[in-house]
């Protein structure tokens, strides 16, 4: 199973990028196995300037379908 990464980020509201992960993960209905979990906060690639933004990697693998 090949792992790969979901970025998730925004400015100024934790509450935001809470909702932007559940949805996601929602509607991946059970396909996925959560590998890893990063976060940070303030700056980002690209935009170090901000202060204010938070961010979250998770790092997951789909589930591989029985023949």
């Amino acid at each position: 199973m090949t792992q790969q990464v979901k970025h998730f980020g925004t400015s100024g509201e934790i509450s935001k990028l809470v909702d932007q992960v559940n949805a996601w993960l929602n509607g991946q209905e059970g396909k996925i196995e959560i590998v890893a979990m990063s976060e940070s906060q303030g700056g980002r690639i690209g935009d170090e300037a901000d202060p204010f933004y938070f961010s979250l990697n998770v790092v997951y693998r789909t589930q591989e379908q029985e023949v």
